[in-house]
């Protein structure tokens, strides 16, 4: 969302003397927590020093991750 909307939304929220409940939706993917175990190889080019053969647990999904969604 453009900085020119979200201000937009709030001022008409404060015009018209409304409340925002929820309002983030895009990165709800984001912050979903896993029910599956989830490993992920490190990527090419974002490889920790000395740790170039580690493979992480995630607890929380990856943007873009195909079970997002459904979480």
């Amino acid at each position: 969302m453009c900085l020119e909307s979200l201000r937009t939304i709030l001022a008409l929220v404060t015009i018209h003397n409304l409340s925002i409940i929820q309002f983030d939706i895009n990165s709800a993917h984001l912050h979903s927590t896993l029910k599956e175990e989830v490993y992920m190889e490190q990527l090419e080019g974002y490889m920790a020093p000395g740790k170039k053969d580690w493979v992480y647990h995630l607890e929380k999904g990856p943007y873009r991750l195909a079970q997002a969604g459904r979480m």
